[in-house]
């Protein structure tokens, strides 16, 4: 993905800034979306270029998102973890879980697909410009 601002030149946002090995992990909250994990999956998965990996937050061993998340890592899928919120329940407890999983960059992106996937990999190229 590149994209042109004013009059300056393109920016190839997919290719990984030198010098970062750290992926972005990505933390998802997650409440009985099951059926929605497919094309939330399908969505992450094309919409970001940049290395990353995703953690699906859940509170309740009953919450239908966690068989179907399972059965994706249980296929191959490497970028995908499942863990249990440890913190407190709900969508807060389950942001803080996810944030201190991981030790690089961290984005928190909501299950409905309500956040623009597009924005991740400039928002990763801006990251890594400022921390070098």
């Amino acid at each position: 993905m590149s994209t042109e601002v004013a009059d300056r030149p393109a920016i190839d946002f997919s290719v990984p800034y030198q010098g970062h090995d750290v992926p972005l992990t990505v933390v998802i909250p997650v409440y009985n979306e099951g059926a929605n994990f497919p094309r939330l999956w399908h969505a992450i998965t094309r919409s970001i270029v940049s290395d990353f990996t995703a953690i699906m937050m859940y509170d309740f061993d009953e919450d239908d998102t966690a068989p179907v998340v399972q059965q994706v890592i249980d296929g191959g899928e490497p970028r995908l973890h499942l863990q249990k919120n440890s913190i407190h329940r709900g969508v807060v407890g389950a942001i803080r879980t996810g944030l201190v999983a991981d030790q690089g960059p961290v984005l928190v992106v909501m299950a409905d697909l309500s956040d623009d996937l597009l924005v991740v990999d400039r928002v990763m190229y801006l990251y890594r410009r400022a921390t070098t």
